[in-house]
């Protein structure tokens, strides 16, 4: 019976891996080539090596804040320090990071990169993961707010360059998705939180035409319809009547044109404000009071829409529901690829498809549209919202709009496949049910 020995080599940092045979084992007999160990080496290790693994996330306070850029890393004595890449080629961000961790200064202007201080939730908990697994780690974040899209078969953002081989794993406020889910893993949640809306003030504006309001267009225009009608019916019966003021009859001092008419049935509607002509004919005698009487209902009923009208618009609707039609006319911002953004075309996808011109690059940019009236509602995560309340709006300017809504989840991305979801997995799961990250600061 004979056995092959089959050695497992990693080449660019884990983009390439193969199995090469490095011998046999026949009976007694061992035929053993050479052996390379990790870290490329043929020496076998006498000491365990820490491992190291590049981290992307992009900046969600509360749950990592940044401050910089600095001048180099020791201004980050009590932070940890992180990078801004202005790349998405993996090879070159894989460059940027070995060259700072080797301390050597990148050659071009494609392998430039900034030094933030990063702190936050997130940070800690990458902190508390790397003492239990005993590892090594370099944050690093791009200035954008693209968690990943699929782009003609190609993802971009953060799921991109995990499933490029240019960061080991995906963290920050990254929220599992199904989309997500088929191209990358996710490790065992370590936050569960939902989505929420927020809202400016609502400012009412009054058009020149407000005063038709109360009614329906298609009511306005029957009323017209209806009077001009009666208008031309009074002249017809008073021109035909043997009694009416009419042209082709007896010589009269006054005679009952069409104008008379008209002017009769809209000064009855109006209030009866102008001086007019009475007919003399019995039809057209009944047909005025008919009309007066109907003026009396119209007048009416236009009186009480009118006081309904003012009430409601008085009124502002601070609670919207994620299906309500109304939001179709509304102006809504979101986070291109966000989690949010993804729910809303699951349960809502008239509403998402309306989003494509309201796109948000910063909480910043959110609230400065919100206050201008440029933007009538916000959606993203609730804790990020809640947040952002508390930090960009001194004023009270800015008030959530729902209730909250949805099911979201943050957990950390890896490869398909990889062997860091196994070990990443319990650690979080523990580290959830012992309550740490309560202690971390994101208690609900």
């Amino acid at each position: 019976m004979q056995y092959r020995l089959l050695n497992y080599i990693e080449e660019n940092k884990g983009n390439k891996s193969f199995w090469w045979t490095v011998g046999y084992i026949r009976g007694n007999d061992l035929d053993l080539n050479t052996v390379v160990w990790p870290g490329q080496s043929i020496f076998v290790p006498i000491h365990n090596v820490r491992a190291f693994y590049s981290v992307v996330t992009r900046p969600a306070a509360p749950f990592l804040y940044i401050r910089g850029p600095t001048e180099s890393r020791d201004q980050c004595a009590a932070d940890t320090e992180c990078l801004k890449v202005f790349t998405n080629d993996p090879v070159k961000i894989n460059y940027i990071i070995e060259s700072f961790r080797t301390m050597k200064s990148p050659k071009g202007n494609e392998y430039k990169y900034e030094i933030y201080c990063c702190e936050g939730v997130v940070v800690d908990i990458i902190h508390a993961l790397s003492l239990e697994m005993e590892f090594d780690f370099l944050i690093y974040f791009q200035d954008d707010q693209n968690y990943g899209s699929n782009e003609n078969g190609v993802w971009t953002g953060m799921v991109g360059d995990v499933i490029s081989g240019a960061a080991d794993i995906m963290a920050g406020a990254v929220s599992i998705t199904s989309q997500r889910m088929e191209v990358i893993s996710f490790t065992e949640a370590y936050y569960f939180s939902s989505f929420s809306m927020v809202s400016g003030k609502n400012y009412r504006f009054t058009t020149l035409l407000a005063f038709m309001n109360p009614f329906h267009p298609y009511v306005w225009m029957m009323l017209f319809v209806s009077a001009t009608s009666v208008g031309v019916i009074t002249s017809l019966f008073e021109w035909n009547s043997p009694f009416g003021l009419n042209p082709w009859g007896k010589r009269r001092k006054k005679n009952y044109t069409l104008g008379s008419a008209i002017t009769m049935v809209y000064s009855l509607w109006f209030g009866h404000t102008v001086k007019t002509k009475s007919p003399k004919s019995w039809p057209s005698k009944f047909l005025q009071n008919c009309w007066a009487c109907l003026s009396i209902f119209v007048l009416a009923a236009y009186t009480a829409n009118l006081a309904a009208f003012l009430a409601g618009s008085a009124r502002q609707d601070t609670t919207y529901n994620v299906l309500d039609s109304q939001l179709y006319s509304k102006r809504i911002g979101v986070f291109q690829t966000s989690a949010a953004e993804e729910y809303i075309r699951t349960i809502n996808p008239i509403l998402q498809s309306r989003f494509k011109n309201n796109y948000l690059t910063s909480v910043e940019d959110a609230f400065y549209k919100l206050r201008n009236d440029k933007l009538d509602l916000y959606i993203d995560d609730t804790p990020l919202l809640e947040y952002a309340l508390s930090k960009y709006d001194d004023n009270c300017s800015i008030k959530f709009a729902s209730h909250y809504f949805g099911e979201n989840a943050y957990a950390f991305g890896v490869k398909k496949g990889s062997m860091l979801k196994h070990k990443l997995d319990p650690i979080v799961l523990n580290f959830v049910e012992l309550g740490y990250v309560k202690n971390f600061g994101m208690e609900k």
